[in-house]
């Protein structure tokens, strides 16, 4: 009986048209250009110019740091182990279209009466085994639109969790960039600071000769003390940001490379794209547009449910008195079952269900669209308007330069005192943060507009 149900069995599980889970082996890095094979367009390929975030930002030791911790960090492996969870629960949920294939053994002591032994009872046998085989074919397409479902459903989540590795190479990138910053902020506050107590000190010269007051003194001390407790504050924020980016890339331990100052760094050349193609990149929307997909074929196979089912099914029971006996009895049945859902409501209540669901993905998808659009017209915004302000301060600080030049040039030939030359040089100082403070906001705004426009890790 085994044999023959082993035999049926691989017979009916070789002519099955079943498709390979590796459907649901969707490659992240494969996907990195946004394009999707579903009906809904973003727009013409060949106006598009995909940059990846190396070519963006073209700073190897930056690159070293994201790398690692695209290995290492916890924070990142969660992203891809909610992945894999999705991918199995896809699996999980197909099983019910596989061919079911069931054995038991059991001890059943017993007895029956029947009219061809005159209700004599007689002795039942006590060991049974049995084996069942279920299997629904697919006849009007339902497992396969469930299939398809499923694998948007995963395709969704692998762009979220694409979503997820911009949120996260971009904050190492600003946090990078921030510790830049605060490196050659603290060099030049450090200067300020000198150069503030240079002129303190010629300043307490001329009190003690009768040539100053105690109040100009009292100020320049008040302003040598706020200068110290800013110098704090920076040092205090560089080790908070160095403490972030390490927790980042998944270790404290990690040697952190910040290149000197932020001054040398050149900008990234921005991609050349129009406004139907700005959204070809976004991991949200295709994330949106492949949900709305695996609705609209959930919906699909609710429909199909409603249908008659033609199935197989395969049972047998065999029965002996000992086990060490073989069995001497056996019963097998088997045929084709058609299910009619003649009245269903959980059934009509799923469609009804799924076609909300389509309306609420649709609208959700609109939402994510409207949100990317405002996203990225923000980001080029703010870029635009921080380039115009960086201009204008690095432009004031070369022309400090150029006064400071000339206020030197005087001191030299004794047109000039000290404390007026030290005075010029801490506003050039102080222009000069200014510089590179509208730099480092220019840096994040060039990240943020890179963000919006999804430019990710790899082509």
């Amino acid at each position: 009986m085994y044999i023959y149900l082993y035999i049926v069995s691989c017979f009916l599980l070789a002519g099955c048209a079943y498709n390979d889970f590796t459907l649901f082996k969707y490659n992240l890095s494969n996907n990195s250009s946004g394009q999707s094979s579903n009906t809904f367009n973003l727009g013409d390929n060949n106006q598009t110019e995909i940059l990846s975030f190396k070519s963006y930002v073209t700073e190897p030791s930056l690159h070293s740091l994201i790398e690692k911790g695209l290995s290492n960090s916890p924070i990142w492996e969660t992203q891809l182990a909610h992945l894999d969870v999705i991918k199995k629960k896809a699996g999980l949920s197909l099983t019910e279209e596989l061919p079911y294939l069931h054995g038991s053994v059991g001890w059943k002591p017993g007895k029956k009466k029947t009219h061809e032994t005159d209700f004599n009872s007689m002795k039942l046998p006590e060991w049974q085994s049995g084996a069942s085989f279920a299997w629904e074919l697919d006849l009007w397409g339902k497992w396969k639109a469930l299939r398809e479902a499923e694998t948007s459903s995963v395709k969704a989540e692998s762009h979220l969790v694409h979503a997820a590795q911009l949120q996260f190479i971009y904050e190492i990138s600003k946090i990078w960039y921030t510790m830049r910053f605060l490196n050659e902020e603290i060099e030049l506050i450090t200067a300020q600071i000198r150069q503030h107590h240079e002129i303190h000190t010629l300043h307490l010269h001329r009190f003690h000769q009768g040539l100053e007051n105690n109040s100009s003194i009292m100020e320049m001390e008040i302003a040598l003390k706020l200068l110290v407790t800013e110098f704090n504050q920076l040092e205090r924020a560089y080790g908070i940001e160095e403490n972030k980016i390490k927790s980042l890339v998944g270790s404290h331990d990690t040697e952190v490379l910040v290149p000197h100052g932020l001054s040398n760094s050149s900008f990234p050349k921005l991609p050349v794209m129009d406004n139907s193609s700005v959204l070809k990149n976004r991991p949200d929307v295709h994330a949106g547009e492949n949900k709305l997909h695996a609705q609209i074929k959930r919906h699909k196979a609710s429909l199909l449910d409603l249908y008659p089912s033609l199935g197989l099914n395969l049972s047998g029971v065999g029965m002996s008195g000992d086990l060490s006996d073989p069995f001497r009895e056996w019963i097998v049945q088997g045929g084709p079952v058609i299910n009619i859902p003649l009245w269903s409501p959980k059934k009509m209540l799923k469609v009804e269900e799924d076609e909300a669901q389509i309306r609420a993905a649709e609208i959700e998808w609109k939402a994510v669209i409207l949100r990317a659009v405002e996203e990225i017209e923000t980001a080029k915004l703010i870029q635009l308007s921080t380039l115009e302000n960086f201009d204008i301060l690095n432009d004031v600080a070369n022309q400090f330069t150029e006064l400071y030049q000339i206020e030197e040039q005087k001191y030299t030939v004794g047109l000039t005192s000290k404390a007026q030359l030290l005075a010029t040089q801490i506003k050039l100082t102080i222009e000069k943060r200014r510089a590179l403070k509208s730099r480092y906001n220019l840096w994040v705004s060039y990240l943020n507009l890179g963000k919006s426009l999804g430019i990710s890790w790899l082509e």
